[in-house]
């Protein structure tokens, strides 16, 4: 099938499968704590000062931008929320270009975009699951990329980018020690000692990236006194796991 035809079938199925959500401004009931958040920050408020929750601080921040783009209206927001999908699904199949033939990209971006609604009337809102996404599947691209190209940049732009999808919501870390696994232990198991100095170096760059983005954040919350709030959700939605 010619890519046009794949193109249409991907975007038609992730629109008329979240047709509902653009006629219901509150589809689930944590949108609406994300509003008050998001207005909160779009009124000069901080997060973790004037608005008070455990989720981490990127998810409201996202509902601020959109709101101050195009005003207060959910139903807009859900309807935008769809090209965030279609964005993720083109990541998808970038990233499955990469592993396997052009057809296997176009079918894992389709499936992406058909189950991501779930059937289930929650799973249309703007959630952190959602939102997360479209960062995490571009932290695989680029380590994918940067395992085929040997460029380290790469590999701190994949850590610098899983910290943003931890900033979205906290169980995206995991993607960090997984990649360091497989850099520092598992490579060098599977090609031989000869890894090891550039596993632990590419593992190094991906550390460095998601250190950084971390310590903006910290510098944006105005250090420990506000950023302890950040740190406490993050430790409680891991022991959770």
């Amino acid at each position: 099938m010619k890519p046009f035809y794949w193109v249409l079938i991907i975007f038609s199925t992730a629109f008329i499968l979240r047709i509902p959500a653009f006629f219901n401004p509150i589809v689930d009931e944590d949108e609406a704590w994300y509003a008050v958040a998001a207005n909160v920050i779009n009124h000069g408020g901080l997060v973790y000062k004037d608005a008070v929750d455990l989720k981490p601080p990127l998810l409201f921040y996202i509902y601020a931008l959109q709101f101050s783009i195009f005003g207060n209206d959910m139903r807009l927001l859900h309807f935008n929320t769809t090209f965030w999908i279609l964005f993720t699904a083109f990541f998808i199949f970038k990233a499955t270009t990469l592993l396997a033939d052009r057809r296997c990209a176009y079918i894992a971006a389709l499936l992406y975009v058909a189950f991501t609604p779930t059937f289930v009337p929650n799973a249309l809102s703007t959630n952190a699951e959602i939102l997360m996404n479209l960062p995490l599947v571009c932290v695989f691209y680029l380590f994918l990329k940067g395992e085929q190209s040997k460029q380290p940049f790469l590999f701190f732009l994949s850590g610098s980018v899983c910290c943003l999808a931890a900033l979205i919501k906290y169980q995206a870390g995991i993607a960090l020690p997984v990649m360091l696994g497989y850099l520092a232990i598992f490579k060098p198991i599977i090609s031989g000692k000869a890894e090891l100095k550039k596993g632990i170096l590419n593992s190094c760059w991906t550390l460095l990236g998601f250190a950084a983005v971390l310590a903006i954040l910290f510098w944006y919350l105005n250090g420990w006194e506000t950023g302890k709030i950040f740190i406490f959700g993050a430790g409680n939605s891991i022991s959770s796991l």
